[in-house]
């Protein structure tokens, strides 16, 4: 659980830190987003933890959550710019089975 929050955090701030400042106009892909997308996927997995979820309950609920955010974001942007959906699940895959591994 702490290394998942210490990867949200980190998510959080590589975010805020890529993230074009207030009143400037992004210039590129937006890339910094997919940092957001991955702290959106692992705080829904975290809180769906946190409410006694089982494990692959707490995925798909970070999928889920991760699939909102991404939809928001690609309802204001051209397709150029537009991010998948469906990539959140294997990162939480990934994310819990190195964690799994870590654990022993």
């Amino acid at each position: 659980m702490r290394q998942l929050e210490q990867e949200y955090q980190r998510c959080l701030e590589r975010s805020r830190a890529c993230a074009p400042t207030f009143g400037t106009i992004s210039v590129g892909d937006g890339d910094w987003m997919d940092y957001h997308f991955k702290a959106e996927a692992i705080f829904g997995l975290l809180a769906a933890l946190r409410f006694g979820r089982t494990l692959q309950e707490s995925i798909v609920s970070g999928v889920e959550d991760c699939k909102y955010a991404i939809s928001i974001w690609n309802k204001k942007r051209e397709y150029q710019v537009r991010r998948w959906d469906g990539w959140a699940e294997s990162y939480l895959l990934s994310l819990v089975s190195l964690l799994k591994k870590a654990a022993g």
